[in-house]
């Protein structure tokens, strides 16, 4: 099935683009901003969520996009302005990261004007999502982990490796036998967030925990300490489009899917696609949205890959205090949804 000629012949009309930008103060040193994308036509509004890193590049040009369309031919007209404003030095994938603003916010837009969801244009169900979840931690905490299992006896988890992983602390992690995946951060140029590609802490986490290996760094040490373990290597921030997937060393049996990595709604299905018919299993991530975003991360994991460990947790998990009554996985959806959004129940 071409899930993206389905989606490509939707017919929407925009009247109205605005923006609306969020933040959330994570640390004394750092703040998330994001920024909705707001098309509107015909009584009805597509949302869409930016989700670049860098605070200061938040800022949109007017866009002249007002008009009626097919969704490819929209996504077309984007070829052809300029998204970003003059003073904004951007990078290939803060361009993505727009793009997939604009394009969700116009689909969203397109699926509601026609009355219709993503899974009934695409002739799927929504079904309950598992997910995992990601405590953010600044150095190895068996007591934190251990915290969030008293809220939630049920919680699996998706980790950071670091250099500072002892055996010990590995261990330990292995007797609360909650672990689904570990991010090597080998991809990364960000030197507060890459980890250099330690061959000890790689095969320590392959031998010691059952757990996805994500975005190792392949060094001629490190591709040794992984040998024998390439069923559970996958990879995430190298993955773009269907092109991407074919570079990597070898076929995977699992990849993460962050759909605002691929820009393009065409990018991200064909993707889809191309594991689906290459039995390559998938499962969700994020970006720390603040907004919409979320929603519309889970309604693909939803669609395609609702059972695996999906890095979708509701936002009430990234609380420095998280509460007692939080979400238990599989979050279940709602009834009668439309456009891109997903709401559990």
């Amino acid at each position: 099935m071409n899930f993206y000629s389905r989606l490509a012949e939707l017919e929407l009309e925009i009247e109205n683009f605005e923006t609306e930008t969020q933040e959330k103060q994570v640390s004394e040193h750092f703040t998330r901003r994001t920024t909705t994308v707001k098309l509107s036509g015909k009584g009805d509004t597509g949302l869409g969520e930016d989700v670049i890193w860098e605070a200061e590049k938040h800022k949109y040009p007017q866009l002249d996009i007002e008009g009626s369309y097919s969704f490819q031919e929209f996504s077309e007209k984007l070829d052809e302005i300029e998204i970003f404003t003059d003073e904004i030095e951007n990078t290939e994938t803060d361009e993505k990261y727009r793009r997939w603003a604009l394009e969700s916010a116009a689909l969203d837009l397109a699926l509601k004007q026609n009355d219709t969801s993503l899974a009934e244009v695409l002739d799927k169900q929504y079904r309950p999502i598992r997910f995992v979840v990601s405590p953010s931690m600044n150095e190895p905490s068996i007591e934190k982990l251990e915290n969030l299992v008293e809220l939630n006896y049920s919680i699996e988890f998706k980790l950071d490796a670091s250099e500072d992983w002892s055996q010990e602390f590995v261990e330990r992690l292995a007797e609360i036998d909650r672990v689904q995946v570990v991010d090597l951060k080998g991809h990364y140029e960000d030197e507060n967030v890459k980890m250099r590609p330690d061959p000890e802490v790689y095969k320590l986490v392959a031998e010691k925990l059952d757990a996805l290996l994500e975005d190792p760094l392949f060094t001629d040490e490190t591709e040794k300490a992984l040998k024998g373990f390439e069923d559970r290597v996958t990879w995430d921030k190298p993955i773009t489009s269907v092109q991407t997937v074919k570079q990597l060393p070898y076929k995977p049996d699992y990849l993460n899917i962050k759909p605002s990595r691929f820009g393009k709604i065409k990018n991200l299905f064909e993707t889809i696609e191309h594991c689906q018919e290459n039995n390559i299993k998938m499962y969700g991530g994020g970006q720390f949205e603040l907004g919409i975003g979320r929603e519309h991360i889970h309604a693909l994991a939803s669609i395609f890959y609702p059972d695996n460990a999906n890095d979708v947790a509701p936002r009430v998990y990234n609380q420095e205090k998280v509460p007692e009554d939080v979400p238990k996985s599989p979050l279940r959806p709602e009834e009668k949804l439309k456009g891109l959004e997903w709401r559990y129940g």
